[in-house]
């Protein structure tokens, strides 16, 4: 007979019983193994070093937020073709942002406290100004020869239009409350645009580069028509009694079923606003490299225009801070 090993070395079998048990593979299937660690909370992919870190981040409400908007652009970019991206921007510009100003604005309580937005607003139209001009300065050069260029970048870049770049974020990143003071920011902007541009090109706009009207000059309109033209215009009317429904302390939600159909307008601007934006992305033009880098040199010199802005006044509420940086980023006006 052959002993075991263990009895051959003299050891008895009591003391081969007390050693550790031998290891013995797992009865536990891999399957089972998986069912057990989602029973527990955890994956076999976020049981990894930092795995709880990025899970947080991936089911955090911005992130989620920020691809559920990514995919409607991109169902838009599918869609091009089939849809109408200039109807979607006369819907946007006259039925669905009107309706998120109107609804934003009512929100807000008339007070002093409002005063700083305007102020702010006049502060980055400024800010708008200096670094559309400083950005075409430093890419096109101060060549005379290129003056035509550069003064004609400078003013392009030196314009925003919230009402579809910075709006639906602020809805959606911040809360409708400061969509209402992003439409303030923005006030001082449409003055500058209405009022102060057209002088600023006649003054500054070279006198061969001037057009003539298309059929003629044509009929003069009066200055008090042409006021009740932007009286009549469905932005500036929504901002207006908007800010007569903050006046009074009227929320949209006493306005019974008309202030329904202005919420439910409103709420409609985020997805086909997205739809647009996969509509009509694209990188083409003569000198699209050049365009890119004048925009990133505006927008880079804007935020640290807004960044020594926000450290100098010292501002501490987060969603104020989140919505002044939105503001201070929208695109251009001038296309």
């Amino acid at each position: 007979t052959v002993r075991p090993p263990a009895l051959q070395m003299g050891i008895g079998p009591s003391a081969v019983r007390a050693g550790p048990p031998a290891w013995t593979p797992s009865r536990q299937t891999r399957p089972a193994r998986l069912a057990g660690r989602a029973r527990s909370g955890r994956s076999p992919v976020m049981s990894l070093r930092g795995g709880a870190a990025l899970a947080s981040l991936w089911s955090s409400a911005s992130v989620q937020k920020t691809l559920e908007l990514a995919a409607i652009a991109v169902f838009g970019g599918f869609l091009r073709g089939v849809l109408d991206a200039k109807a979607l921007t006369t819907l946007l510009l006259k039925a669905l942002v009107p309706a998120v100003i109107l609804s934003s604005l009512a929100g807000l309580s008339m007070s002093p406290e409002l005063l700083p937005y305007v102020v702010g607003g006049a502060a980055l139209v400024g800010l708008q100004i200096a670094s559309g001009f400083l950005a075409a300065r430093a890419l096109i050069g101060p060549d005379t020869a290129r003056a035509t260029i550069r003064r004609t970048a400078g003013v392009q870049v030196g314009t925003m239009a919230p009402v579809l770049s910075v709006f639906a974020f602020v809805r959606e990143f911040v809360g409708p409350t400061r969509t209402g003071y992003a439409a303030l920011i923005d006030l001082p902007s449409k003055v500058y645009m209405l009022v102060v541009l057209p002088t600023w090109l006649a003054f500054r706009g070279a006198p061969e580069g001037r057009l003539a009207p298309a059929g003629g000059a044509g009929p003069k309109k009066s200055p008090l028509a042409a006021v009740a033209k932007e009286l009549t215009d469905p932005f500036n009317a929504a901002i207006l009694v908007g800010l007569l429904l903050a006046a009074t302390g009227t929320q949209v939600s006493d306005l019974g079923f008309l202030g329904s159909a202005i919420k439910t307008l409103a709420s409609a601007q985020t997805p086909v606003l997205f739809l647009l934006i996969g509509l009509k992305f694209q990188l083409s033009g003569a000198r699209p490299a050049f365009v890119i880098a004048l925009l990133l040199a505006r927008h880079g010199l804007i935020a640290l225009g807004t960044a020594a802005f926000l450290a100098l006044t010292g501002m501490s509420d987060p969603g104020a801070r989140l919505a002044t940086v939105l503001s201070s980023q929208a695109a251009a006006s001038i296309v």
